[in-house]
């Protein structure tokens, strides 16, 4: 994936996301979204990355196309990553940003220091 299917990418996330208590920003070189403060999902040139319940993170796993993410060597619990060929239609786009938004929506508010 290029910086141009990373921005592709992030235009097929803005239309999915609703307008409504999400900002996005550029994050470690990729573009973040947020839900009220919260990390939801990032576009980056890797693929999708998606924010879930870390009690749901084995199970998600075992779909094809997901990775865990890492952060130098370290795992990230509750964060997982999507590669391209798993973003193919929009309904399997809306599929991840959902489970995305199912978690992360429950999360407390953010407030900004």
């Amino acid at each position: 994936m290029t910086e141009m299917d990373k921005q592709l990418l992030a235009e097929r996330v803005r239309s999915v996301l609703p307008d409504q208590n999400v900002t996005h920003r550029p994050m470690f070189g990729n573009i973040g979204f947020m839900l009220n403060g919260n990390l939801l999902c990032g576009a980056s040139k890797k693929g999708l990355m998606i924010r879930t319940d870390p009690a749901r993170e084995a199970d998600i796993l075992k779909s094809p196309h997901v990775t865990p993410v890492r952060m130098s060597e370290r795992k990230m619990p509750g964060f997982l990553r999507v590669a391209p060929d798993g973003l193919a239609s929009d309904a399997d786009l809306e599929h991840w940003i959902g489970l995305a938004m199912d978690y992360v929506g429950q999360l407390p508010e953010k407030v900004k220091k």
